[in-house]
């Protein structure tokens, strides 16, 4: 089975880190790059074709036309959108559909069963 690539975009250093240890512990998962600007970000989503993109960047208009230019060259990426500043550690996960949301909903119940 093919590793789920990720690709970090996260602004402060320190959670950027601890992400990444994280993400690296997971034997199914491999890191494909680090960016810290839009440009970059952009060269590394088209060179490494990441499944996940995870980025810690302020909700703008911005931030809309990268996600839009994302989508249109990478339609099947998955992009979690996280606040270090939140105390819970807060991820926004964007869905197109209900189906979609109810099958989250059931992945995430199914590995806490299992854990």
């Amino acid at each position: 089975m093919e590793k789920t690539r990720v690709l970090l975009t996260v602004d402060q250093r320190f959670h950027s880190q601890l992400l990444k240890h994280s993400l690296e512990t997971c034997q199914d998962v491999e890191v494909v790059g680090e960016a810290t600007d839009a440009i970059e970000c952009l060269k590394q989503l088209a060179a490494k074709q990441p499944h996940v993109w995870i980025h810690s960047w302020a909700d703008g208009d911005d931030l809309a036309a990268i996600k839009s230019h994302v989508y249109s060259i990478q339609p099947g990426i998955s992009i979690i959108q996280i606040n270090p500043d939140e105390p819970a550690g807060y991820i926004q996960l964007p869905v197109n559909t209900l189906s979609e949301l109810l099958c989250l909903a059931t992945q995430s119940r199914q590995r806490m069963e299992v854990a």
